[in-house]
């Protein structure tokens, strides 16, 4: 089976926006307990001292840090989701599935919930949890709405409707995600999908509406060359990925 290399890729898209956003997170806001200023000012130095370690290729000394802030302020969710999401690049599905978690529990801000259940989805994912990433995703919904993340969690329900055979279900919700939120990557899961389900023609009608720059790089020529493989009768599997 193929690896969901387009669910890493997206995975690794929103971690950079989390660790390029940690420092601007009021933990009084987010935390279970609210701090004090000066607790306050440390963990927000801290998470700004770790989204510099992880953007100048330091993850050692940024998940150092992490670990720290985890201790010092174990009801605050950010510095989980820093390990959870170093986790999830490193391949540790498993321990990056329970740091995601454990960060929606801590969570009170929908938002910040919600991209912790997406993060513990993609990991169950990664651990080909079907059921798990199905159960996150939608744990995820509600709290996701008007947030960043929303069309993601959508493109997650999709994937998993896919990989379960239901291309109805799938189709629908990757429109759906793609009505809050255009991106290339949930473009070419419908696409993958429609193919799959041997909408040939539809599959070559949606990828002719876009400019070739419009695709993602590394999607460009796989697509290309899976309409190029595909008959109007119908293709071998072709795995969906996010």
């Amino acid at each position: 089976m193929k690896i969901f290399s387009s669910l890493l890729f997206s995975s690794l898209l929103f971690s950079s926006l989390l660790f390029s956003s940690l420092s601007a997170c009021s933990s009084a806001t987010v935390g279970r307990e609210a701090l004090n200023p000066a607790q306050q000012q440390m963990l927000d130095r801290g998470l700004e001292v770790s989204s510099v370690a992880v953007k100048t290729g330091q993850p050692i000394a940024a998940g150092r840090m992490y670990e720290r802030l985890s201790t010092s302020f174990p009801s605050a969710p950010e510095p989980k989701l820093g390990l959870a999401y170093m986790a999830l690049h490193a391949g540790d599905f498993a321990t990056a599935d329970a740091l995601f978690t454990e960060a929606s529990t801590l969570a009170t801000r929908p938002a910040l919930k919600a991209e912790a259940l997406l993060g513990a989805g993609r990991a169950s994912l990664g651990r080909e949890d079907f059921a798990a990433a199905k159960t996150h995703f939608l744990a995820a919904a509600e709290p996701a709405q008007g947030s960043p993340v929303e069309s993601w969690v959508m493109n997650g329900l999709a994937v998993v409707a896919a990989l379960e055979g239901d291309y109805p279900l799938a189709e629908q919700h990757y429109r759906a995600a793609l009505t809050v939120a255009s991106h290339p990557l949930i473009t070419a899961n419908l696409m993958r999908t429609l193919v799959e389900a041997g909408r040939i023609d539809e599959a070559r009608q949606l990828h002719a509406s876009h400019s070739a720059t419009y695709w993602a790089e590394g999607d460009r020529a796989e697509l290309s060359q899976l309409l190029k493989n595909s008959t109007t009768r119908g293709t071998e599997q072709t795995p969906v990925t996010e």
